[in-house]
């Protein structure tokens, strides 16, 4: 469980082959069905962002409803099941079938939410089927939502959009938008960067004690989350681990910590992101038993800290220089690694 301080990714897009992703889901004993909406209102938002964003004129555009199929990853006790959703008939994927000559159904998004919430732990075996996913060089990178948690006693009202707004500037340049349904959420959704497709700022506090019925929730926590989209129609599309080894990942992670001070958030920690990575890359730092029953817990994340890891030294520096140190290593860790195999 990581505490409302920290910078960690909290969203996977992942282009694939729909008859390549049921067939590793397959082989990973898993299922997928069919789910109810009300039951994943979140899921259905998210997508229905990416089609609103699709500004193209298209013949029958009314038919893109999307297909969403549902896969529940294992949990740990009583903690809420990680999700990855299966997402066909939407307008990207149509464009990409279309390029690549093949038939519209051809590809999906695997969609991975839910990853750096602080309130519950990851189960250990989903966090592996989560790294054998991203690990599949042909499963190409569409979308990585990176979440930068605080503390902050503001209201989110209508007054403060004009002081988001100023602060955020010139990332807001297209302007701030409030949802009309009362929500505590402000969100630019028009962004000038190549990158960066939306940020949005929210009373998190609010959302877990509201909508996720959860008690005990720290006051004042605020969530900024920078969503970064990636080209997936054109030969530099990339795979997860390529893109977060590359000079480009970097670039993104000083963009959003401009974003971050412009929003006043002075300071986070990286300590989160950096044991995900990790995470990700090597499951082997999960093999003991204490790991796998705390995998995602504040335990598992101090044992990370004080193990041999040859990340540990980035610890003590600065955000930006501690992951720079990270992921220079990490490349060379990936490269051993994929050598060897």
């Amino acid at each position: 469980m990581t505490t409302p301080s920290d910078q960690g990714i909290d969203t996977i897009g992942l282009i694939v082959r729909y008859t390549g992703a049921t067939q590793l889901i397959n082989s990973l004993g898993l299922e997928l069905f069919t789910p109810k909406r009300e039951r994943y209102n979140e899921t259905y938002r998210k997508i229905e962002y990416e089609i609103k964003k699709d500004t193209t004129t298209r013949y029958k555009s009314d038919q893109f409803q999307p297909i969403i199929e549902v896969v529940k990853l294992p949990s740990r006790g009583n903690n809420k099941n990680l999700l990855m959703a299966i997402i066909r008939n939407t307008p990207l994927l149509f464009d990409l079938a279309t390029q690549h000559k093949r038939p519209k159904g051809t590809y999906c998004i695997v969609l991975i939410t839910g990853l750096h919430q602080p309130t519950y732990h990851i189960n250990y075996k989903a966090m592996k089927i989560i790294s054998t996913f991203l690990k599949r060089k042909t499963f190409k990178l569409y979308r990585l939502d990176i979440a930068i948690d605080t503390y902050d006693s503001s209201t989110i009202d209508y007054k403060f959009k004009e002081v988001f707004k100023k602060r955020l500037e010139p990332f807001s340049k297209c302007g701030v938008f409030k949802p009309p349904n009362g929500a505590t959420m402000l969100y630019i959704d028009e962004v000038e960067h190549e990158r960066v497709g939306k940020i949005t700022y929210y009373d998190k506090t609010n959302k877990q004690e509201g909508r996720k019925k959860q008690k005990n929730i720290p006051k004042g926590w605020k969530r900024l989350e920078v969503i970064l989209t990636f080209e997936v129609t054109s030969k530099k599309s990339y795979n997860f681990f390529q893109y977060v080894e590359s000079m480009l990942f970097r670039d993104d992670l000083e963009t959003i910590d401009t974003i971050a001070r412009k929003a006043h958030i002075k300071s986070y920690k990286t300590d989160f992101l950096n044991y995900q990575l990790n995470s990700f890359v090597d499951n082997r730092f999960l093999n003991n038993k204490e790991s796998k029953e705390q995998s995602n817990s504040p335990e598992a994340l101090e044992r990370f800290k004080a193990s041999k890891s040859i990340f540990k030294r980035a610890f003590n520096q600065s955000c930006l220089d501690s992951l720079i140190i990270l992921l220079t290593e990490l490349s060379a860790k990936l490269y051993f690694l994929l050598s060897c195999a």
